[in-house]
């Protein structure tokens, strides 16, 4: 059914031309203040994302940063302790401290072992400090061994400083905190991705 051209045109409201202007003026408006508002959404959501972001990048430096310092430590006791042993492996074994002599050795040699069987899996942080302590065990006793031997460092030596001591070392307050991340064979030798 079509409808008859007459009445179509009746239907159609006759619009002055200032009516029509203020209508375009009101779609306008209308139109400018959705794109206002999409935009803002915009400015929050961005500013959000931005801070986040921010807060991600500064929470991995802060990660990094104790790791690359954890592992500083690793490596200086490992170092040590590799540099006693040597030191204790130049000289031919006195007669006086064998048994000593042969416990530092087994010492050194389980903890060189246990390391390298755990190198590349997760350890706890309890195990981890488990560790590290084992670390600085053997290179005191090769160290109070050269010590008792007569090729003892000076305490003020770069490498060397004083032996960890129980109540040195344990000493409520100053109980160092677990080791940062305990699954990788450096304790960290991965930092975490941007």
């Amino acid at each position: 059914m079509s409808v008859p051209i007459g009445i179509l045109f009746d239907m159609v409201r006759k619009v002055t031309p200032a009516q029509f202007k203020a209508a375009v003026n009101k779609m306008q408006r209308q139109q400018k203040q959705a794109v206002d508002k999409y935009n803002r959404e915009a400015r929050r959501h961005n500013a959000a994302v931005k801070k986040a972001v921010g807060d991600y990048n500064r929470e991995v430096r802060a990660y990094n940063a104790k790791a690359r310092a954890h592992n500083a430590h690793v490596r200086n006791q490992r170092r040590r302790l590799e540099q006693e042993i040597r030191r204790l492996n130049s000289r031919p074994a006195a007669r006086t401290f064998v048994t000593y002599r042969s416990s530092v050795e087994t010492l050194a040699h389980t903890y060189t072992e246990t390391e390298e069987s755990l190198a590349g899996r997760t350890v706890s942080p309890a195990g981890r400090d488990l560790l590290d302590r084992g670390s600085e065990e053997a290179a005191n006793s090769a160290y109070l061994l050269n010590a008792m031997d007569g090729d003892g460092a000076t305490e003020e030596g770069p490498s060397y400083g004083r032996c960890s001591t129980p109540t040195s070392r344990h000493s409520g307050a100053s109980r160092p905190s677990p080791s940062p991340d305990p699954s990788s064979s450096e304790h960290l030798s991965q930092e975490k991705p941007r």
